[in-house]
């Protein structure tokens, strides 16, 4: 065979190769891709029914809390004084809200929740854990998306707000720092007339979060949650291992040397 020859078979053979492997390359990689979108949507599944569940257990545990013939009193009374004088000191520190705030206390540590809220049909916050909060008013958009179905007999999911969007006006001095998620519920009069929505708030990194990081991909993947302004709702959980594993091997470090 001539040399012409032959660099022509090799060259047709190495075209051939290349080919074949560009395709087994691609094949792979298409594969992988499926696999790994197949994975995601049954993780994403699971978490949603996860979620749905964990929803469906606070709301059961909200209608319990507000259906309270003592908590439906004290509200009731709030809301009256609030239609009567609209001045925010007259509610905010009427005799009503302390054993209100007592009475709930207890539920919110029941379910890991860090604070209430109580607010009426004009928007207005008449009671809550923090006197910060009592006074001020949801905003109309916040109100007509979240509460108005409240005000119907729905018991709500909310997810997080920022203060400057969930509130007219903002509390100077902000209790509530990091997101949190509203769980809302009707409270009704002794007629039965729905008079107010009582809201619990548990931090969206707490038990909202764990359910997230309960779904992960193999070792190192992770699952996060975001609002959408693209703000962290989760914590990064193997950032904050790997700083525990750190501080663990620095200390075992320093062990050592006390030892020597």
């Amino acid at each position: 065979m001539s040399a012409p020859v032959w660099a022509s078979v090799v060259l047709l053979v190495s075209t051939l190769l290349i080919a074949l492997g560009y395709w087994t390359y691609r094949a792979v990689e298409s594969s992988l891709r499926e696999l790994r979108a197949t994975t995601l949507a049954s993780m994403l599944e699971a978490e949603t029914r996860a979620l749905d569940i964990w929803v469906e257990n606070r709301k059961v545990d909200m209608r319990r809390v507000a259906r309270d013939p003592q908590v439906r009193s004290q509200v009731s009374a709030l809301v009256t004084i609030a239609a009567r004088h609209g001045s925010a000191e007259q509610y905010c520190n009427a005799p009503a809200r302390r054993p209100l705030v007592e009475q709930l206390a207890s539920a919110l540590e029941e379910q890991g929740a860090i604070a209430f809220n109580v607010t009426d049909r004009s928007h207005r916050i008449v009671a809550s854990r923090f006197r910060e909060y009592c006074g001020l008013r949801v905003s109309a958009a916040t109100f007509e998306r979240e509460f108005a179905p409240v005000f119907k007999g729905d018991t709500r999911f909310v997810r997080p707000y920022p203060e400057e969007e969930r509130l007219e006006s903002p509390a100077q001095v902000r209790p509530l720092e990091r997101p949190v998620t509203w769980f809302e519920t009707p409270v009704r009069d002794a007629a039965g007339e729905i008079i107010a929505s009582l809201g619990f708030a548990e931090y969206a990194d707490g038990q909202f979060a764990r359910i997230v990081h309960a779904a992960r991909t193999g070792d190192s993947g992770e699952a996060y949650a975001f609002d959408r302004r693209g703000r962290l709702l989760s914590r990064q959980v193997r950032r904050a291992r790997l700083r525990t594993q750190g501080r663990r091997r620095g200390g075992e470090r320093a062990g050592h040397d006390r030892q020597d």
